[in-house]
């Protein structure tokens, strides 16, 4: 426990407490302690100022959702969309598919091909090649991905190349589906999504 002394004595004795403490509660301490010492001076003011911008910078490190941005990759970069964007954009990419696999399963003469599409869910089966669910997730302004090969994962829109894709494997969601599908089925899929 601190001892409670004035001035100069006071923020020495917080400053040498604040070296045990967590480097994320530092700054805050920082500024409470020279806040206690001095009160209304300039020194103080100083201080808020620079540790509001610090929050401000690690804020804009996070998106609403709490989680790390990532927005670039090595080949895509993340875009800011706004709800009405990504509703157009992620209906537009689940619509193609649709009608792609809706198309394929036409022409393939196989009994467990399956397509359904229902409230921003679409789930294909392939029979005893898995079944892959895609689906929009407005909260997140992706389109998530669960595939009997390559397991999930969450893709985001690049407005440059047009393209939804994954920034783990830094693939877009049309070149994973076209290569597991061809695998899969023996074709030449042609996606028509990037």
């Amino acid at each position: 426990m601190l001892v409670r002394t004035t001035g100069i004595k006071r923020v020495n004795r917080v400053l040498l407490h604040l070296q045990t403490t967590t480097a994320a509660s530092t700054a805050t301490s920082v500024m409470h302690a020279k806040y206690a010492a001095t009160k209304t001076s300039a020194s103080y003011k100083t201080a808020s100022v620079s540790w509001h911008q610090q929050q401000q910078q690690q804020k804009s490190l996070f998106s609403s959702t709490g989680f790390p941005r990532y927005t670039q990759t090595k080949n895509y970069t993340m875009a800011e969309l706004d709800d009405s964007q990504y509703h157009s954009l992620s209906s537009q990419t689940m619509d193609s598919l649709t009608e792609y696999f809706e198309d394929l399963g036409d022409k393939l003469e196989m009994d467990d091909y399956d397509i359904e599409y229902s409230s921003g869910v679409l789930t294909l089966r392939l029979g005893a090649y898995g079944t892959y669910v895609i689906n929009k997730q407005p909260p997140n302004k992706q389109i998530w991905l669960s595939s009997p090969v390559s397991g999930p994962e969450r893709y985001d829109y690049d407005k440059i190349r047009d393209a939804w894709f994954c920034r783990h494997k830094d693939e877009s969601l049309g070149v994973l589906l076209n290569r597991e599908i061809s695998e899969a089925l023996k074709i030449k899929a042609a996606i028509p999504i990037n």
